[in-house]
């Protein structure tokens, strides 16, 4: 056990001294973040997902009530069966643009197709200029009227923009608002991937008609709509995770306490986001998956020494007292560093990205509070399976022909061939990395 004077020594008397009044300090806790993680709502925002502090997108925006945001959605009806001058497609386009109009958080004055009046032809004649709108105000559905639409697509530049260079589809173009047009708040985003769904697709999409939709709105729907799917990767994670560590602790107890330990440093860090005005954005939904994985990480190492002390004193408080003692310091170091490292993302001035390292931050806060506390008090309550505390012990069951491989590299000789391996990996790294195109690099959305 480490010299009494420590700081580290101070603490865990303190701490072992007074176990029940840790664990239930933690419950509360734990019961207070878990109330906030209830609330804790999906939050996607077009305005997240771009650099608004540059000098450009400042710009933009501030121009973008005269001449029209980024955030954009795109609804693209092709005809299968023909091209479009026909009655049904005519209807359904007429139609499209008109619901598109009357969806919430759609601004009705930028929505555009070749039936806005604000899409007009405009050409030479005999007696100076002339022009109307591509669809004529006294429109029958007629082939004769049909051939008029048709020249006036062409004249009005259209074509290859509205409608498609061989006339078989046709685009309704609208800009999203930033907030609710009826409270002035934030705009429900999921709630306009919904409508558009189902008031424009659904509805729309038959007669040998389909609807195509593109923008952030209907990303973030699709995004949502795989929730399930994101669950069920993260049910097996646990699932996979629980097999692995319970293969390396053989014992259940020990298992369930450091998966139980990595649940509650998710519970914290949800209810943590929402304290702070957080809301779970789908693009920062890998932070769950990733604090996770750190705070099974953290426990394991926990529970190893753990493990090694009992084996040498044969009493579940003593040892988890003398591990956590020895584990402090280079524990609150290694989550310290996991925070700088999140912190250094802070620098893209991207706000989902900023979001996505302020919540690792909240995570790898939580993973240091309940491993390097609760986690020790709580192992000092467990009985350990004495097969599995002498097979990590001896180290005639520890040390196989490849983990004696893997020793070599802890020898000085071992060493100087693992840094020049780092070296030459690094130049290679730095030399391909020189290649690596920047944007998307594929259609549709990454």
């Amino acid at each position: 056990m480490t010299s009494p004077t420590t700081f580290s020594h101070r603490l865990g008397a303190f701490l072992f001294s007074h176990r029940p009044k840790v664990i239930g300090g933690f419950l509360a806790a734990t019961a207070v973040m878990v109330f906030f993680a209830s609330r804790l709502e999906l939050d996607a925002a077009f305005t997240k997902m771009i650099p608004t502090r540059h000098p450009y997108i400042e710009t933009f925006l501030k121009h973008a009530p005269d001449f029209g945001g980024g955030n954009r959605v795109v609804v693209a009806v092709i005809n299968n069966q023909g091209d479009i001058f026909n009655p049904d497609f005519f209807d359904t386009l007429k139609n499209i643009t008109e619901e598109l109009m009357s969806i919430r958080g759609i601004d009705p004055s930028r929505v555009k197709s070749i039936f806005s009046p604000g899409v007009r032809y405009v050409e030479i004649v005999d007696d100076g200029f002339e022009g109307s709108t591509v669809i004529p105000p006294e429109f029958e559905p007629t082939p004769d009227q049909f051939q008029i639409v048709q020249e006036n697509i062409i004249k009005s530049g259209q074509l290859g923009l509205l409608v498609s260079k061989d006339f078989r589809a046709a685009l309704v173009t609208a800009e999203v608002t930033a907030q609710d047009p009826d409270t002035g708040g934030k705009l429900d985003t999921y709630a306009v991937a919904r409508d558009l769904e189902e008031r424009v697709r659904v509805p729309f999409e038959k007669n040998g008609l389909t609807v195509h939709i593109l923008g952030f709105p209907k990303l973030i729907g699709e995004i949502k709509d795989k929730g399930k799917m994101g669950v069920a990767f993260f049910l097996l994670t646990i699932l996979l995770t629980t097999a692995v560590v319970y293969a390396y602790t053989r014992s259940r107890s020990l298992t369930f306490t450091a998966l139980g330990c990595a649940l509650l440093s998710l519970s914290w860090l949800l209810g943590s986001m929402k304290m702070v005005g957080f809301g779970l954005d789908p693009m920062s939904v890998v932070i769950v998956f990733l604090v996770f994985a750190i705070a099974v990480s953290h426990a394991i190492q926990k529970i190893n020494s753990f493990r090694l002390e009992w084996a040498q004193n044969q009493d579940a408080r003593v040892a988890s007292q003398a591990s956590f003692e020895k584990l402090f310091a280079p524990g609150m170091i290694a989550l310290a560093t996991d925070n700088i490292g999140f912190s250094t993302i802070l620098f893209i001035p991207i706000p989902v990205v900023r979001e996505i390292a302020l919540s690792a931050n909240l995570g790898a806060v939580s993973i240091a509070l309940i491993n390097l506390f609760l986690l020790p008090v709580l192992l000092s309550y467990l009985p350990a399976r004495w097969s599995a505390v002498v097979r990590q012990a001896n180290p005639h069951h520890s040390h196989s022909p490849l983990w004696n491989f893997w020793d070599s590299f802890s020898t000085p000789r071992g060493a100087r061939v693992t840094l020049w391996l780092t070296l030459v990996t690094l130049a290679v790294a730095l030399w391909i990395g020189k290649g690596v195109p920047i944007g998307d690099t594929h259609p549709g959305a990454p």
